[in-house]
């Protein structure tokens, strides 16, 4: 899952991942409850799917448990101390991601399969094909290689640190994996199309 998830128009906290890790198709009336996998936290609650967007492959999960999302990633090296954690201070516009491309700017993204991995990005907007509710995504941000997403890791944030600043910015939602390059949608075009952002 993302940090921390806002709205430009509401003071709600939520949490966000990729669409189809909810198995949720656009338009859809049906509204599950997303568990933690059993394996891991015993299947405890985190909430429930409340908005769905089949281009971007990206779901919001209003928090229904006590855990409330916050604005960090954890640092798998220190998982007992938030202290250590990454902050995600904002998301990143489309100019500014051009930017940390074109830089050689490292991105870093934290999956509960392939655990801490970091490339650098290799094109920004995108469009990929795949399966599943979503046939076409749009707004792509492809970086790092095939090494770095397995099954299991969709809906991870990927992240770099803001220019000039020891804060973080969010970059995509990594979706899928392509053959030589980890495809995720642009948090700044699901901030456009939704409303939604990391911050």
């Amino acid at each position: 899952m993302t940090s921390r998830i806002l709205h430009e128009n509401d003071d709600g906290e939520y949490f966000g991942t990729a669409q189809h890790v909810t198995g949720v198709c656009n338009g859809s009336d049906n509204s599950p409850t997303i568990h933690h996998p059993e394996d891991v936290y015993d299947g405890s609650e985190i909430g429930t799917v409340l908005e769905t967007w089949n281009f971007e492959d990206f779901a919001v999960i209003e928090p229904t448990s006590s855990e409330s999302p916050v604005s960090q990633v954890a640092d798998p090296d220190n998982l007992d101390d938030s202290s250590q954690w990454y902050d995600i201070d904002g998301t990143f516009t489309k100019d500014a991601i051009q930017t940390l491309k074109a830089d050689n700017a490292t991105v870093r993204k934290v999956g509960p399969v392939t655990d801490m991995t970091s490339g650098t990005i290799s094109k920004v907007g995108t469009s990929t094909f795949s399966g599943g509710c979503a046939w076409e995504k749009k707004g792509q941000v492809e970086w790092g290689d095939g090494s770095d997403i397995d099954q299991g890791d969709s809906g991870s944030l990927a992240f770099a640190e803001a220019p000039d600043s020891s804060d973080n910015c969010a970059v995509c939602v990594n979706v899928i994996e392509l053959d030589r390059a980890v495809s995720g949608t642009g948090v700044y075009r699901i901030k456009d199309k939704t409303g939604y952002y990391c911050g």
